[in-house]
């Protein structure tokens, strides 16, 4: 998707590289993350620190954006994923809503279907 907002073409291009450091670029250092239906935020540096266990978790994990709404300074996303986890193909997918203030993220509600596909197996496995 060549029109995707530029702070999360930066974030996806970050996570293709298993690169979290873009993280401090691309959101507001008092960012609120709400993920999977929480109703208690975790910061900023918990939120990396989750990502990187997942991106070491999930080896080659790469990102894509496939949809995208823009209202005002809500930002909505669905995104998809794939990698290899324990040697089994990982597909996710999610949707991301940011509320964007002076090109950063000030508050990002995520849910993913992370759990769900962890418990797929392999369907290339052999015997």
């Amino acid at each position: 998707m060549d029109n995707v907002i530029e702070y999360e073409k930066k974030w996806i291009a970050g996570l293709n590289r298993s690169d979290i450091s873009v993280a401090d670029e691309v959101f507001d250092k008092y960012c609120d993350f709400y993920l999977d239906g929480s109703q208690k935020p975790i910061n900023l540096e918990k939120f990396k620190n989750m990502v990187k266990k997942d991106l070491d978790d999930f080896h080659g994990m790469k990102f894509a954006i496939k949809d995208q709404i823009i209202s005002g300074d809500k930002n909505v996303f669905r995104w998809i994923a794939e990698g290899t986890c324990k040697e089994n193909l990982i597909q996710r997918e999610g949707i991301i809503i940011d509320e964007v203030l002076n090109g950063k993220v000030v508050v990002r509600w995520e849910h993913s279907s992370k759990k769900e596909m962890m418990k797929q197996p392999n369907p290339f496995a052999t015997g």
